[in-house]
């Protein structure tokens, strides 16, 4: 996995991160043909609601993927991560969340 410079990624962050980040190169090196390239964490600027500043949310790159490598990008995101998690392709990155409604299957 590499960091975009800049990019903040503190012991703060929520459990669930330290789980899409187990899987994030496995799912970037099979679709993507690399690493995964973080490009934000606790870091950047979003809505003044992000589950960013929450430690709930990690970015993507995908500025060097063709449209269709990004939709398999997500797609087998998605389906690596599972429940609970929402995985948008947004205009210059994919965003990946977790909800704080999911906290009860994260704490049990």
């Amino acid at each position: 996995m590499q960091f975009k410079s800049g990019v903040v990624w503190t012991s703060d962050v929520h459990p669930s991160l330290w789980f899409a980040r187990a899987v994030l190169d496995s799912v970037s090196e099979k679709v993507a043909g690399r690493q995964a390239i973080v490009t934000s964490v606790e870091d950047g600027t979003h809505s003044k609601t992000s589950l960013h500043y929450e430690g709930r949310a990690i970015d993507l790159r995908t500025r060097d993927l063709e449209a269709g490598v990004i939709q398999d990008y997500a797609s087998e995101l998605r389906s690596a991560l599972g429940p609970g998690w929402d995985v948008v392709v947004e205009s210059t990155h994919i965003h990946i969340e977790w909800d704080r409604r999911n906290d009860v299957a994260v704490d049990e």
